[in-house]
């Protein structure tokens, strides 16, 4: 129920911001934003079935859609990009090292 919950907060909050005039968008730099999206990018690729298999790689069931829908962007939001922060943290074992640690410079140590 908390997980079904978060994935409809994280819907909502895309939903507002791409509902924004773009010029009240705020977002988030591209040496920020690149490693993320190369994440959630992986992730996707990894994920044809959009999660129909339980086979551990790729997104889970709850983040596959919104998963493929970040990953197809080419510009984040600030609102997208802490969205986004949160579910690649699930699958760190499925993102290599080096990239990990570009998205989680400051959390690396903790979160590993």
């Amino acid at each position: 129920e908390k997980i079904g919950s978060l994935l409809q907060e994280f819907k909502e909050l895309n939903d507002i911001e791409n509902s924004k005039p773009e010029e009240l968008k705020i977002y988030i730099s591209d040496e920020k934003a690149q490693p993320v999206l190369q994440a959630l990018k992986m992730l996707a690729n990894n994920d044809n079935d959009f999660a129909k298999e339980n086979n551990g790689v790729g997104f889970n069931s709850m983040d596959s859609n919104f998963g493929h829908i970040l990953a197809k962007m080419e510009r984040l939001t600030t609102k997208q990009y802490e969205i986004a922060r949160k579910i690649i943290k699930k699958y760190h074992k499925q993102i290599p090292d080096d990239l990990f640690t570009k998205i989680y410079k400051d959390e690396v140590n903790i979160l590993r």
